[in-house]
């Protein structure tokens, strides 16, 4: 039977070889094996300062879909809008003639 190469093994499979090999350490070598470990892990974080938050709180998502549907309402009702601007670019040609077209956020849509 051949046995697959380290690199092969899951994250579950080589826990349980850690696992089962410092089981199988002198005290030095466990020793030796947690400076390994420190040296591969991420660094610890500093003390003082606070995690990351990875996700928004429900409050915050809440809060920002009652203000898009403010959005919603007043783009519906024509109170906020978006202004642009077309015209015709020859910078290529006159016979090549391209449609350009700007927006403008005059009234801080975007913002």
């Amino acid at each position: 039977m051949t046995l697959p190469d380290v690199k092969e093994l899951s994250r579950e499979e080589l826990q349980n070889v850690i696992l089962r090999m410092q089981e199988m350490l002198s005290e030095e070598q466990k020793q030796s094996l947690q400076e390994i470990m420190r040296k591969c892990t991420k660094p610890d974080v500093d003390e003082t300062s606070q995690p990351e938050q990875s996700r928004m709180s429900q409050e915050l998502v809440e809060e920002k879909m009652r203000q898009i549907q403010k959005w919603q309402e007043k783009i519906d009702e024509g109170e906020i809008y978006l202004n642009t601007e077309e015209y015709e670019d020859y910078s290529s040609g006159y016979w090549d003639a391209d449609w350009i077209t700007e927006y403008y956020d005059n009234q801080g849509v975007g913002d």
